[in-house]
């Protein structure tokens, strides 16, 4: 026999599972064991007839009951047959499995994503972290596509690229845990030039241009550092000074490309007032490359 709750949980508004307990057995908590001899009407309005093995109350009359009596207290226990058993233990470890997937997925920072696949390929490569195992880049890509980022930070927390790992912060829109996991950090130009951008993203434009020169003079053949330092002056209103920034990243290997992205981003951390005055001014600079730059000017 199983906790008759239990069963009803299962049951659910399935008429075909409550009707596969005809001649099954049942523990009442006053009246004893039975026999369920006949479930008949709609799921809402159902009734198990019960003949118990002993008279109630004087009478051998089969007993009727509501689906809302298998709660454990009055109808305590129900025996079930062999499928429907197998079935329901099933169900019970899908549902575990669930819950446990839920868990999981809101402790890495991802439990909104959705996904039909089974196995989940997500549930499976938040296992390996769990386990502190690296991942594949058949994973890492995968994480990359759906813009799984928390997970990848987590990911490249754990084999110590915190570089990286600032950035998929940065991407997930947590750029305060970008710094703290690499707090104290002054002598990595990559590490130091992320942090700029975290510090960027918060408004302290001060802190974003001390770690970009830093990193300058720690990496003067590296245009990230000068991207970084174009993009602080833009969103400061200080376009010339940024645009010269930017020259000196693509003389020093920065695609073009890089550069618009870096530019479009500091755009849109402008003020709209501001963001009007710099699309003016790109778009008098080049309308066709900056032609994205036109819908601040509506």
């Amino acid at each position: 026999m199983v906790n008759a709750a239990e069963f009803a949980a299962y049951a659910g508004e399935n008429l075909e599972h409550w009707r596969s307990i005809e001649g099954q057995r049942i523990m009442h908590s006053m009246w004893g064991n039975g026999t369920i001899c006949q479930v008949r009407g709609k799921v809402e309005t159902l009734e198990i007839h019960v003949q118990f093995d002993q008279p109630v109350n004087g009478s051998t009359e089969a007993r009727r009951f509501l689906r809302e009596a298998f709660n454990g207290v009055h109808i305590k226990e129900v025996s079930l047959p062999d499928a429907v058993e197998a079935n329901r233990s099933q169900l019970r470890e899908e549902r575990e499995r669930r819950k446990a997937s839920a868990e999981l997925r809101e402790k890495y920072g991802v439990g909104s994503y959705k996904d039909d696949a089974e196995p989940s390929r997500l549930d499976s490569i938040l296992q390996k972290l769990e386990q502190a195992a690296r991942l594949s880049q058949e994973d890492i890509d995968w994480l990359n596509a759906r813009a799984l980022w928390p997970v990848l930070a987590k990911h490249y927390e754990l084999i110590g690229r915190l570089a990286s790992a600032g950035r998929c912060w940065r991407q997930a829109k947590q750029p305060r845990r970008a710094l703290e996991i690499t707090e104290g950090e002054t002598s990595n130009p990559s590490v130091l030039t992320m942090r700029g951008g975290a510090y960027k993203d918060l408004g302290d434009l001060d802190s974003a241009e001390n770690c970009a020169n830093i990193a300058i003079d720690l990496a003067p053949d590296s245009y990230y550092p000068h991207n970084l330092l174009g993009a602080i002056h833009y969103v400061r209103g200080e376009t010339k000074k940024g645009d010269d920034c930017f020259s000196k990243a693509i003389e020093l290997g920065a695609p073009s490309h890089s550069v618009d992205r870096t530019i479009r981003s500091a755009l849109e951390q402008l003020p709209k007032s501001e963001q009007r005055r710099a699309a003016e001014y790109l778009v008098a600079k080049d309308r066709i490359r900056y032609a994205w730059a036109l819908k601040y000017l509506k």
